[in-house]
């Protein structure tokens, strides 16, 4: 997918116009009371780890849950699946050296 590069600069400049102007007005509106702001904020980032803890453990576990079966094979032994392979390709074969015909 490709994207004009006039039209990606001007997405990428608005997108930093209102990036500077949602925190500049944060700092200005929050004064002088930044560090007590700050201070709440604080006491909630162990709320929001918590979380995000979480939805990570949740999110491995449904993965886990949801895992077809090939990508549970996936890790398995590449000489073990020959030898299966080639071991349901021909039943009658014993598998041990030919005979000679002579």
């Amino acid at each position: 997918m490709e994207m004009d590069w006039r039209k990606f600069l001007a997405f990428n400049a608005l997108g930093a116009a209102l990036w500077v102007g949602v925190w500049g007005a944060i700092g200005y509106f929050a004064g002088e009371n930044w560090r007590a702001i700050g201070r709440w904020l604080l006491r909630f980032s162990w709320l929001a780890l918590a979380l995000l803890a979480l939805a990570v453990i949740a999110w491995v576990i449904y993965q886990r849950s949801h895992a077809t079966p090939t990508s549970a094979a996936a890790g398995s032994d590449d000489a073990a699946d020959i030898d299966r392979d080639a071991a349901n390709a021909n039943p009658d074969d014993s598998g041990s050296a030919p005979e000679d015909a002579t």
